[in-house]
């Protein structure tokens, strides 16, 4: 089995995408301050439009097998998205995210386009309009790890996205010659990770974000591993994807109770940034499909194709983005034998260090947790049910259990 029919169906749809790309949605009134940015609410900082446009159409020029392969025509709006994105940051290089984060450095954007900008050079050609918007790009990225050179992080996995930011960065920029940060920009990368790895022997980042940041540690992981050859860094993805397989619910929905992000929640809540939504194992796709290639492993490969097809067949889209094959070019010829049940219909999983106790039979799923009010919880057939237990008579009303234990006969949960 292989990666092929995710592939033909990233090219797909990418082309599909780009047939109908046009550049209506930037401001073209010269005397607006706001000319040449897209027009959404978020314009005064946020930068996804620009990105997105920039990206898509830089994956459709640079994928061979892709109708808009080496289309000219999409180069005017890469460079236009390139303006808008660097016209969005502050003269230092950090952006400013006007609810909470004033001059921080966007470790997220440096990531994204230090890896399209890699995927450009791993493509490009002697056209000098190609070479023009490759400088455009090195450019935009020397901005972005200017801004991280002279900011910090927020959260554990900021500093593992920058960390990997900056190594990528380091590396095309070097390659293309464009060398005024990149001893500082290796320097603060090595500083992160000399810290250690936060993942422990069960596979668990100390962050625990089932729903949305393990899939980062996972992505940032496996791009320095790329870059620096340092089995541990694949070693740490490998753990935490089969961690996962004790997460994936069997509507391949994601377990996230135990998550300390925005992304813990029931389904169908109103939460704050994470808008009530459902996570799936959809976003795991790629890594899950990376690991197993680069690790040689049958199963995680497996579990990729297993997460693709129920995605398809229910209407989301769980696919790998043309990037990544430009990037992992070793992805198209990786062939594995498929191994059923890779992600196991039945177990009993206990993770003394996230206290939590996990059981899947041929009937339900159920867990218990200590530091939840919600410590028991279960899942069977669609069916929902957690479970709180209060005394409004004591002072400190909720039982949160606060220990986990496995005893001889099974586990205690404990509040004082």
């Amino acid at each position: 089995m292989n990666y092929k029919q995710m592939y033909q169906l990233a090219v797909t749809q990418m082309d599909n995408y780009l047939d109908g790309l046009t550049d209506r949605s930037y401001v073209k009134d010269e005397n607006s301050s706001i000319y040449g940015l897209t027009a959404h609410f978020d314009m005064i900082y946020d930068s996804s439009i620009e990105a997105s446009y920039m990206s898509n159409c830089l994956m459709g020029y640079c994928c061979k097998d892709s109708r808009h392969y080496r289309d000219k025509s999409l180069l005017p709006l890469v460079s236009k998205s390139i303006s808008g994105l660097r016209k969005k940051l502050n003269e230092d290089g950090t952006n400013t995210m006007f609810q909470s984060n004033f001059r921080t450095g966007d470790q997220f954007a440096l990531e994204g386009n230090s890896a399209i900008l890699i995927m450009m050079y791993k493509t490009l050609s002697d056209d000098p309009d190609e070479k023009e918007i490759f400088n455009q790009m090195c450019d935009m990225v020397e901005d972005f790890a200017r801004g991280c050179l002279n900011s910090g992080f927020h959260t554990p996995n900021h500093r593992w996205i920058e960390a990997c930011a900056l190594l990528m960065a380091h590396y095309v920029l070097t390659k293309a010659g464009k060398t005024r940060y990149t001893d500082q920009m290796l320097e603060k990368a090595n500083k992160y990770l000399a810290e250690g790895v936060d993942c422990d022997e069960y596979g668990e980042w100390s962050e625990r974000s089932a729903g949305m940041y393990n899939a980062h540690c996972d992505k940032v992981f496996l791009n320095i591993y790329k870059i620096t050859k340092d089995k541990q860094y694949l070693d740490c993805v490998c753990r935490n994807l089969r961690l996962m397989t004790h997460y994936i619910n069997d509507d391949y929905s994601i377990f996230t109770q135990n998550s300390r992000r925005k992304d813990k929640g029931e389904r169908g809540t109103i939460q704050t940034f994470s808008k009530g939504r459902t996570f799936y194992a959809d976003l795991y796709v790629s890594y899950y499909a990376i690991a197993g290639c680069l690790s040689k492993d049958n199963a995680l490969s497996s579990i990729a194709v297993d997460i693709f097809e129920h995605s398809r067949l229910n209407g989301r889209n769980a696919i790998i983005e043309l990037f990544y094959y430009i990037l992992y070019p070793e992805l198209l010829d990786w062939e594995f034998e498929y191994v059923k049940g890779a992600i196991p219909k039945t177990f009993e999983h206990y993770l003394p260090k996230s206290n939590i106790f996990r059981k899947k039979t041929n009937l339900a799923t159920y867990s218990f947790l200590a530091n939840n009010p919600s410590f028991f919880q279960l899942q069977a057939d669609g069916l929902r049910m957690q479970m709180r237990l209060c005394s409004s008579f004591f002072a400190i009303a909720q039982f949160v259990p606060t220990t986990m234990e496995k005893t001889e006969n099974g586990y205690k949960i404990t509040m004082v």
